[in-house]
């Protein structure tokens, strides 16, 4: 993973509406996640973000049909496909669930079926651990096939779009935009100039123990779980192990 320190990334300007989500500075975030990630994490002390064209979605990024069927111009519509698909290439993204209560769904995706644990924290506190060239903002859910055809130039417009069948995950994403080979691109610097695999991944410094509320262990995990994420806690981050707790999902009904 590329460790970022200082970052020379774009600004991106914060958008904060979507899917009736509103970014309050005490919106509860959620981050689901397996214990390898949690240790990475926890050991680097630093935050990671994933390539924006590696996400599962292929529709990641991607404009409305309609935008460039406003382009009258083949080589005009050329030029802005491979100008997104640059973009899409040096975007790097954390994505995190804003909700009030703990998700089933979420437990399930982004967890094992008998392991992971959920980090909790709010806007303001992972607003502010963040680097400036790093924005945070929340995904606005609509459907391609309804939606005006206004364009933007606006690239964080796109990145920020989702369809409705992932409404779910309630998204707020933290996002940096490495220039690198975007100013080349848009200079119309030869492509063998570009590099052809920019980094998986990049990290940013980052302190688990100021920014982390609360760490939950997932419902679903043996009773032994829970000793072994304390002890990942009590190597790495002490702080935190006051702050460990079951999920609220692990509770009997009564009948």
């Amino acid at each position: 993973m590329k460790k970022t320190t200082s970052p020379t990334g774009a600004p991106l300007h914060t958008r904060a509406e979507g899917s009736g989500v509103k970014a309050t500075e005490s919106l509860p975030l959620w981050r689901y996640l397996d214990l390898a990630r949690l240790i990475a994490i926890l050991a680097k002390k630093q935050l990671p973000l994933i390539r924006l064209d590696l996400f599962p979605d292929p529709f990641e990024g991607s404009v409305l049909p309609s935008y460039d069927e406003a382009s009258k111009h083949q080589q005009v519509r050329e030029y802005l496909t491979e100008l997104r698909r640059t973009y899409r290439r040096q975007t790097y993204v954390s994505c995190w669930t804003a909700s009030d209560h703990e998700s089933e769904a979420m437990w399930r995706l982004y967890c094992g079926p008998r392991d992971g644990v959920a980090m909790r924290t709010t806007f303001s506190k992972l607003k502010v651990s963040l680097p400036d060239s790093v924005r945070l903002a929340i995904v606005e859910y609509i459907d391609h096939a309804d939606s005006p055809s206004t364009y933007t130039p606006d690239m964080l417009w796109y990145i920020m779009r989702k369809r409705p069948s992932f409404e779910h995950e309630q998204e707020v994403r933290a996002v940096y935009l490495d220039q690198t080979d975007l100013l080349l691109h848009t200079a119309r610097i030869r492509h063998d100039k570009i590099r052809a695999d920019p980094s998986a991944a990049i990290g940013f410094d980052w302190e688990p123990e100021i920014v982390i509320e609360q760490v939950y262990v997932s419902p679903h995990a043996e009773e032994w779980y829970q000793d072994v994420v304390q002890s990942v806690l009590e190597r790495f981050a002490p702080a935190l192990v006051e702050r460990l707790c079951w999920s609220g999902m692990r509770e009997m009904p009564h009948f």
